[in-house]
């Protein structure tokens, strides 16, 4: 799968194509997968973002691929012709059998590589409570519920089944600050009639 594709997609091939990770005591941990970055695309990650993944011990720097693939089981051989088989596609000697179109950067097999473990893990909602412009929850009946609002990550319907890196983000700032407001509002109107 082009790692670059959707969300979904990504999730899917890795929990269709990987083993999971066997714990110390035999049983089964998470599905895992790596993801192998060379210098160059270290750097163009960024090296202060780097620095603090290191420190936090989220990326290993092993200095060879035979280093890393010793350290993680896999097989050398494959670990070697799968650089390889990238280095080809980026450079545009080969089609991309996953259908990937953007290569930023290609491996060598003569350098260092940062090596993170990676896991599909639920860290978004797709879907949930409806609401309206003005961010007021919207009952079964289609109906604004008073004095009921939503934002963020509870709300629904805001990027369909499946969204972009960072999105939430917005959504959560723009929807928040804008339920913020009418609920101020709504409770000003209370303490006013009352």
């Amino acid at each position: 799968v082009d790692e670059l594709g959707r969300r979904d997609e990504v999730t899917n091939a890795i929990f269709n194509n990987v083993k999971a990770l066997k714990l110390p005591d035999g049983s089964d941990g998470p599905v895992t997968s790596y993801l192998i970055l060379n210098g160059k695309a270290r750097e163009r990650y960024g090296l202060p973002t780097m620095g603090f993944y290191e420190s936090k011990q989220l990326f290993k720097r092993y200095d060879s691929y035979k280093e890393f693939a010793e350290a993680v089981g896999m097989p050398v051989d494959t670990v070697r012709q799968t650089l390889e088989d990238y280095a080809r596609f980026a450079k545009g000697d080969a089609a991309d059998p996953f259908g990937k179109k953007v290569f930023p950067v290609a491996p060598a097999l003569d350098e260092p590589l940062f090596v993170a473990m990676i896991t599909p893990s639920i860290h978004y909602t797709m879907g949930g409570i409806k609401i309206n412009t003005h961010c007021q929850v919207i009952s079964t009946d289609d109906k604004p519920i008073p004095g009921l609002y939503g934002a963020g990550e509870v709300t629904g319907g805001v990027h369909g089944g499946n969204r972009l890196a960072g999105n939430s983000l917005l959504e959560t700032v723009v929807f928040g600050r804008t339920a913020g407001k009418e609920s101020a509002a709504f409770a000003k109107s209370l303490r006013a009639s009352a």
